[in-house]
């Protein structure tokens, strides 16, 4: 990836595991199609925690340098990897690592699927 791609997680006061985000930690976008609320909704999911909220997708929660969920919904198939760069309070800003721009453009698309723990085997 070329130009770094920035989104704002939102929400983090009403999932428990956002207390364990740290600067640095992996964390997977995830769409999430079903959302009665936000049809380009993405869930932000600590691997080893869950949840810990979604991806800022209106002008009063996203801050100045980040995109919206609607800029990045349709720039990755299911969901794609990020990284914490920043945390001020109850937001946290992800750095998008993988995202695939156009089919076939050459960019990495990250196939390890995170599972809830109600699907995991």
């Amino acid at each position: 990836m070329h130009k770094k791609i920035y989104g704002a997680v939102t929400d983090m006061r009403y999932f428990p595991s956002s207390i364990r985000l740290k600067v640095g930690d992996p964390v997977f976008l995830v769409k999430d199609p079903d959302n009665l609320a936000d049809p380009e909704a993405i869930r932000v999911v600590l691997p080893s925690h869950g949840q810990v909220g979604y991806i800022a997708n209106s002008a009063d929660t996203v801050p100045r340098g980040c995109r919206s969920a609607g800029r990045i919904y349709d720039s990755f198939r299911q969901q794609t990897l990020g990284v914490v760069q920043f945390i001020f309070q109850d937001i946290a800003i992800v750095e998008l690592k993988e995202v695939a721009t156009k089919t076939g453009a050459g960019e990495k698309e990250v196939f390890i699927m995170y599972r809830t723990p109600s699907e995991q085997i």
